[in-house]
C-alpha cells in the first residue's frame, strides 16, 4: 500500500532549486513515509530532526493523533534548503465496547500495576535496542489470514470504562493457528505480560518493530533471525482477550503506526 510517490520539488512555493527528494508511503494518521534524499541531507519534521536510517534514507511515522498539517524542512549538503507543507489525512476512529473483561484489569492491585508499568518499559526498551540491518525497502505481509476484528486507533471501552485506543490490528484465529513474521527481522523480545499475554517483538531494521500479542506459544527465541512469512508463534488467548486472536502492532521508534497502511 505504499501508494503515491511525490516529487517535492514540484510542490515548493518559492524559487525552484536543482534538488529533488522522493516520498513514498501514506501521508495519513498512522502512516509510514519513506524518504530518499542526497546523502548528508538534514531533514526536519515540525522542527524535529529526523535521523537517517541509512545513507540518504529516512523514515517518518505519523501517530494516531497526528495533526492535519506538518512542516517538512530539507537542508541540503550544499547549503540550499526547502520547506514544504504536508497535508496529513485524518481518520474517523470508531469506538469499540468490550464487555466481560476482568475488572481487575481496569482497577489493578498495586502489585499488578507495578508489574504492568515494568513490562511496558521492558518492551519499549527492546523496541529501541534492535540492531537488525536496515533494508532498502520494507514490504510487509499480514501475520495471519483471518478476518480483521479490530482496527488501529479505535477507542476502547472496557466494561463501561474508557481505556486506551487500540494500538494495532486484530486478526481472528483459533488457538494454535500460526502467526507469521510480517517481514524479515530478528526476534528481540518474548515475554508473558499482564495486558498482552505472551508477546513477541521482531526488529525489522530502520527502527521499525512488529509486536505480536496474545500468543499461545512461540516457535522462535530471542536472537533468532526470521524470514517474512515464517511461522514465529501460535495464536492464543492470553492477557486481556475475550477470544482467541492475533494482535499486530507496528512501531517506528516510539511512534505507533497503522499496520494496514504498510501492507504490500
Amino acid at each position: 500500500m505504499f501508494a503515491a510517490i511525490l516529487f517535492l520539488s514540484l510542490f515548493t512555493h518559492h524559487t525552484p532549486v536543482p534538488h529533488e527528494i522522493t516520498l513514498s508511503g501514506q501521508l495519513a494518521q498512522g502512516g509510514l513515509v519513506d524518504i530518499k534524499a542526497p546523502e548528508d541531507t538534514e531533514i526536519k519534521l515540525d522542527d524535529n530532526e529526523i535521523d537517517s536510517v541509512a545513507p540518504g534514507h529516512y523514515l517518518i511515522g505519523f501517530g494516531r493523533d497526528a495533526a492535519p498539517v506538518s512542516k517538512l524542512t530539507i537542508n541540503y549538503p550544499d547549503g540550499k534548503s526547502e520547506e514544504h507543507t504536508l497535508n496529513i489525512k485524518q481518520t474517523q476512529y470508531v469506538t469499540q465496547y468490550i464487555n466481560g473483561v476482568d475488572n481487575t484489569i481496569n482497577n489493578p492491585l498495586p502489585d499488578t500495576e507495578t508489574r504492568i508499568v515494568k513490562e511496558v518499559f521492558q518492551l519499549a526498551e527492546a523496541r529501541h535496542m534492535g540492531d537488525y540491518p536496515c533494508p532498502g525497502k520494507l514490504n510487509f505481509i499480514r501475520p495471519a489470514p483471518g478476518r480483521i476484528t479490530a482496527y488501529f486507533g479505535s477507542s476502547r471501552v472496557y466494561n463501561g470504562t474508557p481505556g486506551r485506543p487500540h494500538s494495532g490490528v486484530d486478526f481472528a484465529g483459533n488457538i494454535g493457528d500460526p502467526a507469521l513474521a510480517p517481514e524479515d527481522g530478528k526476534i528481540v523480545f518474548y515475554q508473558n505480560m499482564v495486558l498482552t499475554g505472551n508477546t513477541l517483538a521482531i526488529d525489522h531494521g530502520c527502527g521499525v518493530v512488529s509486536t505480536l500479542m496474545h500468543l499461545s506459544s512461540a516457535e522462535k527465541q530471542v536472537g533468532d533471525t526470521v524470514k517474512k512469512g515464517e511461522i514465529v508463534a501460535r495464536i492464543g488467548k492470553t492477557g486481556i482477550a475475550t477470544g482467541s486472536h492475533l494482535h499486530w502492532s507496528l512501531n517506528l521508534g516510539s511512534t505507533r503506526l497503522d499496520p494496514l497502511l504498510v501492507l504490500q
